[in-house]
């Protein structure tokens, strides 16, 4: 009968502990022999247990901006508001989000943001970052990409239906701002932010068919 080896490591011994400073090298394992047979494959139960974590699919975006409209968004980002109200919610089975996660995979120097198609395609917006489009540039585009004024001819594009709602938008926006906020916002005008109407809510990001393009995907607050 055949004979096979696994190796396991000591019981006296870690894989998560350092060797000592004595010590440069991995504690030496221990051989163990035993006879071959379809219910023992030459696994041993002091070896140490490695799980193995999935690579995403590619030309996805990270969980936390892929819109998923049967789940619960896994970050709160009224773009109405400054950036620093984001909040993101903790997933029991996910590593801590962090701002300098890859916002894509694979990872891209380039992403281009388009805004639903009831806005003006000319609106569109590229992040272009030779380190690698992160989640936060994402976020920050998103936010910069609202916040950009409306000129007097993009304003005249609009029905009139739509240019009463986003003056009422931008009063009350200059008006929640309050303080010295609410005279910044007044001088700003009205933004790219006031043609949402209730929709201020940042839900995820869907691919389009054109490579590299996704568009921005907003709903109401669950106030509204």
């Amino acid at each position: 009968m055949p004979t096979h080896y696994t190796a396991s490591v000591s019981p006296s011994s870690s894989w998560g502990t350092p060797p000592s400073p004595q010590s440069s090298t991995l504690p030496s394992p221990t051989w163990h022999r035993h006879a071959s047979s379809e219910d023992k494959r030459g696994f041993s139960p002091n070896a140490p247990y490695i799980p193995t974590v999935p690579l995403p699919p590619a030309d996805s975006m990270h969980p936390v901006l892929e819109y998923n409209p049967a789940g619960r968004p896994r970050l709160t980002f009224d773009v109405s508001l400054p950036p620093q109200h984001i909040t993101f919610a903790p997933h029991p089975r996910a590593p801590p989000v962090s701002p300098a996660d890859p916002a894509h995979y694979p990872p891209t120097q380039r992403l281009v943001l388009a805004l639903p198609r009831w806005l003006p395609k000319e609106w569109a917006h590229a992040l272009n970052c030779p380190a690698g489009v992160t989640l936060g540039v994402v976020l920050a585009g998103v936010h910069a990409l609202l916040r950009t004024p409306v000129c007097a001819a993009e304003f005249a594009g609009f029905a009139r239906a739509a240019q009463e709602g986003a003056a009422e938008a931008f009063r009350a926006r200059a008006a929640r701002a309050g303080g010295a906020g609410h005279g910044r916002e007044l001088e700003g005008g009205v933004r790219r932010v006031d043609f949402l109407g209730a929709r201020t809510r940042f839900v995820g990001l869907v691919r389009t068919r054109v490579p590299g393009v996704w568009e921005v995907c907003l709903a109401a607050p669950p106030s509204c």
